[in-house]
């Protein structure tokens, strides 16, 4: 008899392989979180005495644990290191822990120990030096998943070389079957703090006709998430490929030019009508929106917008006796 909640599920879907996977899943988690329990009492209690404790049962009339502190911080630093648990029983074995373990402290070494922490031990990197990278994902402790990361490192802002120009990213499946590709993953992100695979679940895209690819600013560095949903024969390669833009040449001389003209000429001097000001600002509007749109990286776009406004500012003031913005 199956006690898992999608059991009821399999008789009556057409789906059954998704639900036989499910299942299949599931029994392995609970089998991976209850290995790491029992990890936990021979570490804490020795092998002669962790079955008894871990399955030691408390009178009803007593609570599950006598300190409640300690029951939710295990369950959170457990959680959190080896997986979410919702069989009773394993909790209670974690309420036993709290029960018989003296040193509190112990608990969270004990816990690191058994599952163990993913730490990006080797991430990969591309640059413009070396644009090309093969990726395995490798498995994540207390998950089913599979995860690698590379790293994409930019240039300097000081190479102004690089201004019109913009980074493709691409990850093209290598060696797995296109039937699978539905089941990698990918999420580009800047946050270098976050762990692997912890991207919000709306941050996840799919590989979508064998290859996934996405543009970024040459100036950025940025990190490529590969989530392997199940485990895959294969790997991934993932490169850069710098790209020129040089329309975007073309909008910030054509944003300098028109900021200039409503500086320099007198076209909106012949009529003092609220018309010809709202044509000149509008004028300003364009000229701003070519300049910011001159650059695929923003903070740059923003620094030639205020030194092409600065410099108007100057001219203008120049040009009517030290009056900003007639």
């Amino acid at each position: 008899m199956c006690i898992l909640p999608i059991c009821g599920s399999y008789s009556s879907t057409i789906q059954k392989p998704k639900v036989a996977k499910e299942i299949r899943d599931a029994v392995t988690k609970l089998a991976y979180l209850d290995s790491r329990i029992d990890m936990l009492g021979l570490i804490l209690f020795g092998p002669k005495n962790r079955r008894s404790i871990l399955r030691a049962v408390r009178d009803e009339k007593l609570p599950m644990v006598d300190d409640q502190r300690c029951l939710k911080s295990t369950l959170k630093l457990f959680e959190k290191h080896c997986g979410v648990l919702t069989d009773d029983d394993m909790k209670q074995s974690l309420a036993n822990i709290c029960n018989y373990m003296v040193e509190k402290a112990a608990i969270k070494e004990a816990i690191i120990i058994a599952c163990g922490m993913h730490d990006i031990e080797e991430s990969h990197g591309i640059d413009v030096g070396n644009p090309k990278v093969n990726v395995t994902p490798a498995p994540v402790r207390g998950t089913f998943e599979y995860c690698g990361r590379v790293i994409v490192n930019g240039v300097s802002r000081r190479q102004l070389g690089s201004y019109a120009k913009a980074y493709q990213i691409m990850v093209v499946p290598k060696q797995i079957l296109d039937s699978w590709h539905n089941m990698i993953q990918i999420c580009f992100h800047q946050n270098q703090s976050q762990g692997l695979c912890q991207c919000e679940e709306d941050d996840w895209r799919f590989v979508r006709k064998g290859s996934w690819s996405s543009v970024m600013s040459p100036y950025e560095k940025k990190f490529v998430d590969v989530k392997f949903v199940v485990q895959l024969e294969g790997f991934v390669t993932v490169t850069l490929d710098e790209v020129s833009q040089n329309w975007r040449y073309g909008l910030l001389v054509g944003g300098i030019a028109l900021l200039y003209i409503t500086v320099s000429k007198d076209i909106f001097e012949k009529d003092d009508g609220r018309i010809v000001q709202f044509v000149e600002w509008a004028t300003r509007v364009v000229a701003v929106t070519c300049i910011f749109m001159s650059s695929k990286d923003t903070p740059l776009a923003v620094v030639a917008v205020c030194s092409c406004l600065a410099l108007c500012d100057v001219i203008t003031s120049i040009m009517n006796g030290g009056h900003i913005w007639r």
